[in-house]
């Protein structure tokens, strides 16, 4: 006699809902236990019962345990895709790396811009600080060198901020 997928998978047949095939679901996603550990490790901050709850109603869901079942036979056939997409998930910002790297560059823009328009600006214009550069003829043509390298510097910043929001 044929042993029950149902028994291998540790769910009662009324716990998988209508519509997927016990075969399959053995064969691709394993037993509940597996399934649970699965949840588990994708979501640390469950509770085992939580797991356990969540693991019921996705058994009982037939439309996403179908999907699942397509998308792991699709890894499993296509690796080559789902390589592409795993490094485009780590170049992305839900990446703590990314979104540190991405932090550090919008922190040190800030900074620069802060400190220029708030430290070096005023301190050229006030004449506390002046430029004597040889292939400069007058020392406000120096203030007004910095002041356009100042604002060329404070339009990247204002067009990489906007493109970031």
């Amino acid at each position: 006699s044929e042993v029950d997928p149902h028994d291998i998978i540790g769910v009662q047949p009324e716990k998988l809902a209508l519509g997927i095939d016990p075969d399959e679901f053995l064969e691709w996603v394993g037993t509940k236990q597996e399934l649970m550990n699965k949840f588990q490790s994708d979501n640390p901050s469950f509770s085992p019962e939580r797991v356990e709850e969540e693991v019921d109603r996705f058994m009982m869901d037939a439309e996403s345990v179908n999907m699942y079942i397509k998308y792991l036979k699709e890894r499993k056939l296509n690796p080559q895709k789902f390589a592409a997409e795993a490094l485009e998930a780590e170049l992305s910002l839900s990446n703590p790396k990314t979104a540190a790297t991405y932090a550090a560059w919008l922190i040190g823009g800030l900074s620069f811009g802060y400190i220029k328009s708030e430290i070096i600006e005023p301190k050229f214009a006030s004449g506390e600080w002046q430029l004597n550069l040889p292939f400069l003829s007058k020392p406000d043509s120096a203030v007004e060198a910095v002041s356009s390298v100042s604002q060329a510097v404070d339009q990247v910043i204002q067009q990489s901020t906007d493109s970031l929001s």
